[in-house]
């Protein structure tokens, strides 16, 4: 089973990604920060490695999205990251590929968005 890292503050916004991407066959974990997300990624990369990664853009009084991404690609450059934000109109929204995400995906979003997000990036894998 796929398995996919999110990092995001809202818990409501959590449980709601959580219910989606599990019902399109994924095993979820969720943690509040970039400090927790670089963790778990870094303790399951060996035996049982994420195979996506969403990072919320703004984490207050954390590590935020563009930080985390800068210290997961540091230890992983392949790692495939959604960056997902309520604010559409921040230049790593509107710009993700020159941050360094693979996919963008705006709140709220619907089912069909998420899913046109995991073909994007997930491909066939």
């Amino acid at each position: 089973m796929r398995r996919v890292l999110i990092m995001d503050d809202d818990a409501v916004v959590t449980v709601v990604l959580e219910r989606l991407l599990q019902r399109a066959g994924f095993e979820t974990v969720s943690v509040e920060n970039g400090v927790d997300a670089l963790n778990f990624y870094k303790d399951a990369f060996i035996s049982n490695p994420f195979s996506l990664v969403f990072i919320d853009l703004t984490v207050p009084g954390g590590l935020g999205g563009e930080e985390t991404l800068r210290e997961l690609k540091r230890f992983d450059p392949n790692a495939k990251t959604v960056v997902f934000s309520g604010y559409s109109n921040d230049p790593i929204i509107t710009d993700f590929p020159l941050h360094g995400f693979d996919g963008v995906l705006k709140k709220p979003f619907t089912n069909s968005e998420l899913v046109n997000v995991l073909r994007s990036v997930l491909g066939d894998e």
